[in-house]
C-alpha cells in the first residue's frame, strides 16, 4: 500500500495535465468555427499543392498570410488526402495541449526542485482558459504560434545559451507569426549576456540557419521586406497608439489580465523561484508590440494568447512561493482558494462570451456558403468578384476575388491613408476606382439600407462611387455587373 501512495505522489502532476488537457479538448470541440482568416491560409496552401506557387490569385504574387509554417501544415493536410479545415483544427487542438504542458514544464524550470510539482497548477490554468479553446477550434495558426513560444521560453529557461532546441524552437516560430523575431531577438541578446562568446554564436547560428533560407526565399518570391498584411494593417498614426491601449484594456477587464499581469509580479514581490530575465523582457516587448500595431479586431484576444501561459506561469509561481513562506496555513489555503474561484469566475465570463460569439460566426458561415453556390452558378472561371471577407469564397468559388481591405492586394496594402488607426484593424484601406475598374462580376458586400453593423471605409468608399451606381444593380449578393 505505501508502495501506491508514494507512485500517487510521484505522478499525481500527470494526471492534472491529463484533467487540464481533457478540459482543453472538451472546450475546443465546442468552439469549432470557420472563421474567414482560415480560409485565406487554406487558399494559400491549395494553390500551392496544385502547383500554381504559395499565391491566393493565381499569377498575383502577394504574402496575404502571416504564417507561413501554417500555410506549410494546411498543404501537407491536403496532400495526406485529409478535408483541410478538420486537419487544421487537429493540429491547433494538439498545440493547445501542447502549450499547457510547455507552460507546465516552464513553472517547473522557475519553482524551487522541491516545490517544482505544484507547477502543474500553470497547465491547469492554461488548460482551462477558454481563448486558448477557441483559437484551437478556428483552424488558425495562433495555438500553434502559443505552443512555439512557450516552449522556445520553457527550453531557454532551462538551458540557456547552451540550448540546441531552443533557437530551432525560435526559427519555427519566427516562420509561424513574425513576432517570432521579436522573442528570438530577445533570446539571443540574453545568450550573447550568458555567453561565453562561443556558445552565444553556435545559439544564433542555429537560428538563422533555419530562418535566414526561408526569409531569403519568402524576399525573393514576394518582394516585400514584411508580409502584405502589415502593410495593410498597421500605420504611424498616434491613433493607432490609442487602439492598440483600448484592446490590452479589454484584455484587462474581459481577458483575465487584471489578475494575469499583477499576478506576473508576485515572483518579485515574494521571492518565489526563478525570475528570467528573458521571461519578463518578452512579455514587455510582446505587449509593446502589440500596443504598437493596434492591436486586433478579432474577439477572444488573438494577439495576447502567445502570452497566457508564460503569465499563468508567473502567477503560479508567485502564489506557491508566496504560500509556502506563509506563517498561517489556513490563510494561505483560504487566499489560494479564492484565487482558484477568481479564475474560474473570470474564465466562466470568457465562455459565456465565446458562446455568443458562436452563433454569430456560424451565421457568418451559412451566408457565405450560399453566396459560394450562387457565383459558382452565374460566373465562369474567368470571372473575379470582390468582397472584404475572402478567405471563404476564394476557397469555395476557386474564382479570382479581389481584397477590397488589401490584405491580399498589394496595391490597396501599399496606398497611403491618413485615417489607418481610427477603424477596425485591417478595415481601413480602400481603392475603390481601382477595384470598380477590374469590373468584378459580383461586389460582395452590404448594401447602405441594409448595413448595421461597425462603419468601415472601403465600404464607405464604395457606396460613394458613381461607378458603382452605373455599372452595377443591387443585388442579394450586394451589387451584380449590369453589362456582359
Amino acid at each position: 500500500m505505501s508502495g501506491s501512495l508514494q507512485g500517487l505522489r510521484r505522478h499525481w502532476p500527470w494526471a492534472v495535465v491529463l484533467l487540464a488537457s481533457i478540459a482543453c479538448v472538451a472546450q475546443a470541440s465546442q468552439f469549432v468555427w470557420r472563421g474567414d482568416d482560415a480560409f485565406i491560409t487554406f487558399a494559400y496552401a491549395r494553390n500551392w499543392v496544385a502547383g500554381h506557387g504559395v499565391v491566393f490569385n493565381v499569377g498575383e504574387r502577394v504574402e496575404g498570410y502571416t504564417c507561413f509554417l501554417w500555410v506549410a501544415l494546411s498543404a501537407l493536410g491536403m496532400v495526406l488526402g485529409f478535408d483541410v479545415f478538420n486537419w487544421s483544427v487537429g493540429v491547433g487542438v494538439l498545440a493547445a495541449v501542447g502549450a499547457l504542458t510547455a507552460a507546465w514544464q516552464l513553472a517547473r524550470a522557475c519553482l524551487p526542485e522541491r516545490l517544482a510539482d505544484w507547477g502543474v497548477l500553470a497547465a491547469l490554468a492554461v488548460g482551462v482558459y477558454p481563448p486558448l479553446a477557441w483559437w484551437a477550434g478556428s483552424g488558425m495558426e495562433t495555438t500553434l504560434f502559443t505552443f512555439l513560444v512557450t516552449t522556445a521560453l520553457c527550453l531557454h529557461v532551462r538551458a540557456g545559451a547552451g540550448s540546441t532546441a531552443a533557437p530551432i524552437c525560435l526559427a519555427l516560430a519566427s516562420m509561424t507569426r513574425p513576432e517570432g523575431w521579436l522573442l528570438a531577438t530577445l533570446a539571443a541578446l540574453d545568450a550573447v549576456r550568458q555567453g561565453p562568446g562561443r556558445r552565444a554564436a553556435r545559439y544564433i547560428a542555429m537560428f538563422m540557419a533555419l530562418f535566414a533560407p526561408y526569409y531569403l526565399w519568402r524576399f525573393g518570391y514576394y518582394g516585400a521586406a514584411l508580409p502584405n498584411t502589415f502593410y495593410a494593417k498597421v500605420g504611424t498614426s498616434g491613433s493607432q497608439i490609442w487602439r492598440g491601449l483600448g484592446y490590452l484594456l479589454a484584455f484587462f477587464v474581459v481577458g483575465g489580465g487584471w489578475y494575469l499581469f499583477p499576478g506576473a509580479v508576485l515572483p518579485c514581490l515574494f521571492r518565489g523561484g526563478r525570475r528570467p530575465p528573458l521571461v519578463y523582457a518578452f512579455l514587455g516587448a510582446y505587449v509593446a508590440y502589440v500596443i504598437a500595431v493596434g492591436g486586433d479586431f478579432f474577439q477572444g484576444f488573438r494577439f495576447f494568447l502567445p502570452t497566457v501561459p508564460t503569465l499563468a506561469v508567473l502567477f503560479t509561481v508567485g502564489m506557491v512561493g508566496w504560500a509556502d513562506r506563509a506563517r498561517r496555513p489556513r490563510r494561505a489555503a483560504a487566499v489560494c482558494t479564492a484565487a482558484v474561484f477568481m479564475v474560474l469566475w473570470s474564465d466562466w465570463r470568457m465562455y459565456r462570451m465565446q458562446q455568443a460569439d458562436l452563433a454569430v460566426f456560424n451565421q457568418i458561415w451559412d451566408a457565405q456558403t450560399k453566396a459560394c453556390q450562387r457565383i459558382l452558378r452565374e460566373t465562369s472561371p474567368d470571372d473575379a468578384v470582390a468582397t472584404i471577407g475572402v478567405g471563404i469564397l476564394k476557397f469555395c468559388t476557386g474564382r479570382r476575388v479581389i481584397d477590397m481591405a488589401g490584405l491580399t492586394d498589394a496595391h490597396i496594402a501599399h496606398r497611403s491613408i491618413d485615417t489607418v488607426g481610427h477603424g477596425l484593424p485591417g478595415h481601413e484601406k480602400y481603392d475603390s476606382l481601382y477595384v470598380l475598374e477590374q469590373r468584378p462580376k459580383f461586389i460582395v458586400i452590404p448594401r447602405p439600407e441594409t448595413f448595421q453593423g461597425i462603419p468601415l471605409a472601403p465600404l464607405s468608399d464604395m457606396w460613394q462611387q458613381p461607378l458603382l451606381r452605373q455599372n452595377y444593380t443591387p443585388d442579394a449578393l450586394g451589387y451584380r455587373r449590369s453589362g456582359p
